[in-house]
């Protein structure tokens, strides 16, 4: 079976009690940036050095007499490691960004070492031919699969968190300018006569009280704010999935940014129609739904917003609550 690193599995090739002098259970190659197969030298060496060199190949052999060498599942399980590994290479060192190509080569020719090492065995030249001799044992073979993962993410992960985080406050900043706007123009409304002021009066036939809806503006923004420094507070321990992911909940910026502040307004709603109360210190959220309380609405939307990781779940129990208190209609 090949495993190229465009993700295509092609069958395992099942070769004959004779085929060859050595019997590995993987011969490992290399593909370009298109997933395509560079073929090996005439000795049978493929050269991750080579600057088309992208992408690992794994060919896994099945020998039809079972004198062969047989995958077991810790095999396999190595073998999912290092496409992992592999694959953050490919995601964080992309082909088209030329200047990568120097942290992606010793990455690269490293993954490729240690991977005929562990799945293919101990490859060298005798008479002009390839053989192979003994693999590394797998705990020795995991201890080495982690450390290169571990070196990875020291390398990277502080440009991933920061370029994550740039992002966060890119994308906060760009939905909060409507809201900053709005509150603006709310609370003008507010202080300008009622009997001049076409707007303020629009707004009472439609139910809007200028003051609650300028503390729903801050609420938004404080949110996005509270979002951006949940994130550069909560993650610290990086995977290596996280190289390669903006979040566990797999979440882009600006999604992740418009649920939290969905999420806050609905909370405080609940508060302010009675049917579920919050405090923050000494003061209840419902408090913004009587009168201007520019902070307080900032800071309970801040609040909010680094607490974003439970949110979904506060939100539902709400909604559980309510429907636990609901009587039947008679």
């Amino acid at each position: 079976m090949k495993q190229e690193n465009d993700g295509t599995e092609k069958v395992a090739t099942a070769l004959p009690p004779d085929a060859g002098t050595t019997r590995s259970l993987f011969t490992i190659g290399v593909s370009d940036k298109h997933g395509r197969e560079i073929e090996p030298n005439d000795q049978g060496f493929s050269d991750p050095n080579a600057r088309e060199a992208r992408g690992l190949v794994f060919d896994l052999h099945i020998y039809q007499d079972k004198k062969g060498p047989q995958a077991t599942a810790a095999d396999m399980e190595l073998y999912r490691d290092l496409a992992r590994v592999e694959h953050a290479l490919q995601e964080l060192y992309p082909p088209a960004d030329a200047s990568s190509e120097s942290r992606f080569r010793p990455y690269f020719v490293r993954l490729f070492c240690l991977a005929q090492l562990v799945l293919e065995g101990d490859v060298s030249q005798e008479s002009k031919r390839k053989i192979v001799g003994g693999r590394l044992s797998t705990e020795v073979a995991k201890l080495e699969v982690a450390a290169i993962a571990n070196d990875l993410i020291d390398d990277e992960a502080s440009r991933v968190k920061n370029g994550h985080l740039r992002d966060l406050w890119r994308w906060a900043w760009r939905l909060a300018l409507p809201f900053l706007a709005a509150y603006v123009v709310l609370m003008l409304a507010q202080t300008a006569p009622s009997e001049s002021n076409g707007f303020a009066q629009w707004l009472g036939r439609l139910s809007i009280k200028p003051v609650v809806a300028a503390n729903f503006m801050l609420l938004w923004v404080g949110t996005f704010v509270g979002v951006c420094l949940s994130y550069a507070i909560r993650t610290h321990a990086f995977s290596l999935g996280d190289l390669t992911r903006t979040d566990s909940d797999y979440l882009a910026p600006e999604v992740r940014l418009v649920l939290a502040g969905s999420f806050a307004m609905v909370l405080t709603l609940l508060a302010i129609t009675g049917l579920g109360d919050l405090e923050l210190g000494k003061v209840k959220f419902s408090d913004l739904g009587v009168q201007s309380m520019p902070t307080l609405a900032f800071v309970v939307g801040a609040v909010l917003g680094i607490s974003e990781q439970k949110l979904s779940g506060t939100v539902e129990k709400r909604v559980g609550d309510l429907f636990g208190r609901v009587s039947p209609a008679k």
